[in-house]
């Protein structure tokens, strides 16, 4: 009876340690690399929730004191969050807004000099807020440690970055991922183009409506600022081979995204003004979306006017044709010496206001 006795707490016992230990493995929390990995994997396949796969990642950046671990998820939160990544605009729109937060938790923390470093500069690559800037960089210039200097330095790196980065930003929106984003990343992927604001400009510019229709799926604006002119105002760059056709179907894509065909530039300078060295359809296609043929810049220089000047006759009479007309003092000031061509003369002559 004792055996059995001694037998039975001996049993439960060990049952005890047994379950503790059970309980003290059950608690612990799930590797990093793992996470990262799970997360990674799922922007990859289309199947990420912004808020379910990075906010543990968020939290344990916070929590654990492993510096390890953290350089490796500000690692993760920069190779899938970069501004101008592959990543879907939801990504990138959703870790911008969401990771700030832990990051200068991070950068004011006391762990490793080199950690608290990527914090900060991790900032730059998601393109944050300017008010998210203001902050880290407050932060970095208040550092009490011995590494302050080079905590500093890093302060100044962004002060920088957040004058010069300019048109750089990226205007994108938090939307539900899609296959449509997907499909156009993909797209990029494969032509080896930037998902940026600029890429979209070269593409208008270059006639390529595929490329810039996956711009547009990505969440950048079809009105993104560009280092010159708008992304219609590059489609209307005509100083190549690019064939009309090509550079008509831009501009339908442009326009039906949203484009702005009133924009104009620092002078006055209209999508159409642009436009005067492009074929006669391109030029016809602005007309019929309802481009200003009387739009006068700074200089006083209407479409017909600049067609005149430049010798594009062509695109003159398919102004003329569509109402545009000069004065008879512009004409004789534009005109000094007319023409001998008959077709020429008939033409000025119908340019010419009554």
């Amino acid at each position: 009876m004792h055996r059995n006795r001694y037998t039975f707490f001996m049993r439960t016992a060990l049952l005890v340690v047994f379950l503790g230990a059970a309980s003290v493995y059950a608690a612990k929390p799930p590797a990093v690399e793992a996470m990262i990995a799970k997360a990674t994997a799922a922007v990859a396949d289309g199947s990420i929730d912004p808020a379910r796969d990075f906010t543990p990642l968020l939290d344990r950046l916070v929590s654990t004191k492993n510096a390890s671990e953290q350089d490796d998820i500000i690692d993760m939160i920069e190779a899938v969050g970069e501004w101008d990544s592959y990543s879907p605009a939801m990504v990138k729109t959703w870790l911008r807004e969401n990771a700030p937060p832990a990051l200068l938790a991070v950068a004011k923390s006391k762990t490793d000099k080199s950690v608290r470093e990527a914090a900060l500069m991790v900032l730059r690559d998601l393109n944050v807020a300017d008010a998210v800037f203001d902050e880290a960089i407050a932060i970095a210039n208040a550092d009490p440690s011995e590494a302050a200097s080079s905590i500093r330095f890093r302060g100044e790196l962004l002060k920088n970055w957040k004058e010069s980065r300019g048109v750089t930003s990226l205007p994108v929106a938090a939307t539900a991922i899609a296959d449509k984003e997907l499909a156009a990343l993909a797209l990029l992927k494969r032509s080896r183009t930037r998902p940026v604001p600029s890429s979209l400009g070269e593409a208008a510019m270059h006639g390529d409506a595929a490329v810039v229709e996956a711009l547009l799926d990505t969440g950048i604006s079809a009105n993104a600022a560009q280092m010159v002119g708008s992304p219609l105002g590059s489609a209307v760059s005509c100083f190549d081979d690019v064939p009309a056709e090509d550079r008509i179907a831009t501009i339908d894509v442009l326009l039906a995204r949203g484009a702005d065909l009133k924009w104009k530039d620092g002078n006055d300078n209209t999508i159409l003004l642009f436009a005067v060295d492009c074929p006669v359809p391109v030029v016809e296609r602005l007309i019929a979306a309802g481009a200003d043929i009387h739009a006068k810049n700074v200089m006083d220089m209407t479409p017909l006017k600049i067609a005149f000047a430049k010798g594009r006759w062509s695109v003159a009479e398919a102004l003329v044709s569509h109402g545009a007309r000069m004065s008879r003092k512009e004409i004789d000031q534009l005109f000094f010496e007319k023409p001998d061509d008959p077709a020429k003369l008939a033409l000025i002559k119908r340019a010419t206001a009554k």
